[in-house]
């Protein structure tokens, strides 16, 4: 969880007999496992108390939400000017690294292809500039969603919001941009598949009755729709939680992706709940002017995150190296 780490043979601030689990992330103090409840707080019992903070009460086991929403919805009411400030800062990050690159490499194409005399080499300036500019995307988006992840995740467990918390995982940067693009590239091969079915079928009533032909082409569809988009929806929901999971412990990429099935292992269709109305929230959001739109996915990171907390407290999942 990013706690501060504990010096080897260091003793509990209350409990002196107890071996310290936890460097409470406010005063600094030494914390046992029942002060850090189980490795649920990042934050000792006395600072607690001072700071109205609590230990995210929820487990794998004891969750529902009913109280996940409560929970969070008074925690975003205590914080949303700060966290639609994050927000805010998150969504314009990309745009600010993407916008310029698109400009040049339009410029790029149009000077190539006023020059060159063959259409091939426009296109490959076209392909590779395009290329370009995605990564870049990828890098931007990996970059921002982990850093809300462990923004959220401060908040969640009892830390104020901090701003500079957002550019905290630089050092996980490329395991973020690993973990993105196998989502990219799974997306794009299970949306591939069925396309290809598709052409394929329509390809094979070329030439027949039209209403074979429309038939193929509507069977081709359902099968895009169904599987295709079904299976990219289960992958936006892995990758959100392999995120979570990059920002809360230390492992790679795959390792992430991997641990993030496994938290959703009978819980998919409970994570597509969570989504909906985390979609329904952005929506009212947008409504409102578009103004309210940062603290709505604000709210909804929040929602999502304290999801990913339920699956993981209580998991047979390795404790992050700190706890």
């Amino acid at each position: 969880m990013n706690f501060p780490p504990n010096p080897a043979q260091a003793q509990c601030a209350l409990h002196p007999s107890a071996p310290a689990t936890l460097t409470c992330s406010r005063c600094g103090n030494f914390m046992c496992a029942d002060c850090a409840d189980q490795g649920l707080a990042a934050l000792c019992p006395t600072c607690r108390k001072l700071t109205g903070a609590a230990a995210f009460p929820f487990t794998r086991d004891d969750f529902d939400f009913g109280r996940l929403w409560e929970h969070v919805f008074e925690v975003w009411k205590r914080d949303w000017v700060m966290l639609s400030v994050v927000t805010l800062v998150g969504m314009i990050l990309p745009s600010v690294l993407v916008m310029p690159l698109s400009f040049v490499a339009g410029l790029l194409q149009a000077i190539v292809g006023a020059a060159a005399k063959e259409p091939a080499a426009m296109m490959g300036v076209a392909a590779v500039t395009q290329l370009f500019v995605m990564a870049v995307a990828i890098v931007g988006q990996a970059f921002v969603q982990l850093g809300m992840a462990r923004v959220m995740l401060d908040v969640l467990t009892g830390r104020p919001v901090d701003l500079a918390r957002l550019f905290s995982q630089t050092g996980k940067l490329w395991r973020g941009v690993g973990a993105t693009f196998i989502f990219v590239f799974l997306s794009l091969l299970a949306l591939a598949a069925p396309m290809f079915s598709l052409v394929g079928a329509v390809l094979a009533g070329a030439g027949k009755d039209p209403s074979v032909a429309f038939g193929a082409l509507g069977a081709g569809g359902l099968l895009l729709l169904f599987i295709g988009y079904g299976f990219v929806i289960v992958l936006s929901l892995v990758w959100l939680v392999a995120i979570d999971e990059l920002a809360f412990s230390d492992c790679g990429a795959v390792e992430a992706f991997r641990r993030a099935w496994t938290l959703l292992d009978g819980m998919k269709w409970r994570a597509l709940g969570y989504a909906f109305v985390g979609g329904l929230v952005m929506f009212v959001g947008v409504l409102a002017c578009c103004v309210g739109m940062f603290p709505a996915f604000a709210l909804t990171q929040l929602l999502l995150t304290g999801f990913f907390l339920c699956l993981r407290f209580g998991s047979t999942l390795p404790a992050p190296p700190s706890a």
